[in-house]
């Protein structure tokens, strides 16, 4: 008698233990019953779960448990694989002694692949999350493709298992820096950014590893990053770092592969766990790179713009071999366009091509150089919101190069969608300003050449010849006046 209370007073502990303990938040209430009900909440979403009955047992009413059984649960091979003993009650005692040492997660995983390996013929019910389903009182091990298992007890009413978020989170956010190669560390990161082509951005995604990352004992998982076809990623830039939860900031060299295939950028380390041994839940890897806008493919405006989309592909749980993806990251970069039309000061409707202007930034630096085409238009796009200096460097044939740069700010509000432009000049004026499209248009007026006693001619060479001509008629006039006078000299000296 004494042994039999002993042995009853031991599994009520172990199973009361076994009861309270899943791998995520459990709140459970049991009535005292020959069965009882289940709901698993999901933290985002819905998804199944197959519920494998491990053990049969009676659940007390002062919530011992007796008659635990193997009986009508998991097949024989199973037991075998999975425990040391036949025996039911040491069975529990290994359930009870792993579930509550310091490798639980890795345990409840470990045992679930091997439920998975043996599964064929055994008691399994599927169940949605959020959904209350009623099971016969056992120990029962929850297996889903999309979340870490849970070992629970049913015997009672209302059994609600409240899940962990399991899955590993993605966030990624570009910043724009002056020049190529320029410093990131102050560089303000964002989902929004706004950049020109001689300018370079920065990409910082950051993965964080999921809660049942101990169960795993492969982990095997990929950053897939797919810029638009105006973003140009640049391979040799990446750095990639493991964070620990302390935030102390490790520079990883090995242990993945990079590929830059058809547009899209992949990092991927075929195991985590093999490749970083010191990662951990929480732990964040952390990539940053960099990339540049192509003026020619861009998009332009507010649009649109150029995305850059990124997500996780990610072994989806530590019981099956298959792969899930993340919610994509996204981040947009916005760029615009700076046009003119050159015309005759006296008439706007005369167009004129040929003038070569160079576009300058804040800094002084050309970061373009366009001619006006036969509709006297030119365009320069690919540039960001600030202040810039377009200088005439050849005018069109016939007309003045204009003295002094036009003074050019563009503005906008990526929040608002908003593009505003102001020029300072006398020869130029703001036409249009469209933000959708992402251009700015100006008009600028040229004087033509004038030479002298001569009206305008609208050609230099012409202008040059009619005044070589008004010289030789002169030079002409002052011979005929004069040949009367060396005629009478001579006649005087005869005499």
């Amino acid at each position: 008698m004494a042994q039999k209370a002993m042995k009853s007073s031991w599994l009520k502990g172990i199973f009361a233990i076994v009861a309270s303990v899943v791998l995520a938040c459990v709140c459970a209430t049991s009535a005292f019953a020959a069965s009882g009900s289940l709901k698993v909440v999901a933290e985002e979403g819905s998804h199944s779960y197959q519920a494998y009955k491990l053990f049969t047992c009676d659940l007390n009413a002062d919530g011992s448990i007796s008659n635990v059984s193997t009986y009508g649960c998991m097949p024989a091979d199973f037991y075998a694989d999975a425990f040391a003993s036949s025996r039911p009650q040491e069975m529990a005692e290994e359930v009870s002694r792993q579930i509550n040492g310091p490798g639980a997660s890795a345990y409840a995983a470990a045992l679930s692949r091997t439920v998975v390996t043996h599964g064929e013929g055994a008691v399994v019910r599927e169940f949605q999350t959020g959904v209350e389903v009623t099971l016969d009182a056992g120990v029962y091990l929850l297996i889903s493709h999309d979340a870490q298992p849970i070992l629970v007890t049913i015997g009672g009413e209302a059994v609600v298992v409240n899940e962990k978020s399991t899955l590993p989170f993605v966030s990624k956010e570009v910043a724009c820096v002056p020049t190529v190669g320029a410093a990131a560390d102050s560089a303000s990161f964002g989902q929004v950014t706004m950049a020109g082509a001689s300018q370079q951005l920065v990409f910082r995604v950051t993965g964080t590893l999921p809660s049942n990352y101990e169960a795993f004992d492969t982990y095997r998982c990929a950053f897939v990053d797919t810029p638009s076809k105006g973003i140009v990623i640049d391979p040799s830039s990446l750095v990639v770092t493991l964070v620990g939860n302390d935030g102390k900031e490790t520079t990883l060299s090995q242990g993945y592969t990079v590929s830059y295939d058809q547009g899209v950028f992949r990092v991927a380390f075929d195991d985590l766990k093999q490749s970083v041994p010191a990662a951990t839940y929480g732990n964040k890897i952390v990539l940053t790179y960099r990339a540049t806008l192509d003026p020619e493919l861009a998009d332009l405006g507010f649009n649109q713009g150029n995305p850059n989309s990124v997500s996780i592909e990610y072994r989806r749980s530590p019981s099956y071999e298959e792969v899930g993806t993340t919610k994509p990251s996204v981040t947009t970069t916005y760029s615009f366009a700076l046009s003119l039309v050159k015309v005759d000061s006296a008439d706007s409707q005369k167009l004129l091509s040929g003038a070569r202007f160079e576009l300058r930034d804040e800094q002084g630096v050309c970061i373009a150089t366009a001619v006006t085409d036969e509709t006297g238009s030119l365009r320069v796009a690919g540039i960001a919101p600030g202040k810039y200096q377009l200088k005439e460097i050849v005018p069109p044939s016939g007309y003045v190069v204009l003295a002094n740069p036009i003074a050019v700010e563009i503005s906008a509000d990526a929040e608002t969608r908003s593009l505003t432009a102001s020029v300072a000049s006398d020869a130029a004026k703001v036409v249009n300003v469209d933000a959708g499209g992402g251009e700015v248009s100006l008009s600028v007026v040229n004087e033509q050449v004038t030479t002298g006693i001569f009206s305008r001619t609208g050609d230099a060479a012409t202008g040059v010849l009619l005044g070589l001509a008004a010289v030789a008629l002169v030079a002409g006039v002052l011979i005929v006046a004069l040949l009367p006078r060396k005629r009478h000299r001579r006649d005087e000296g005869a005499r």
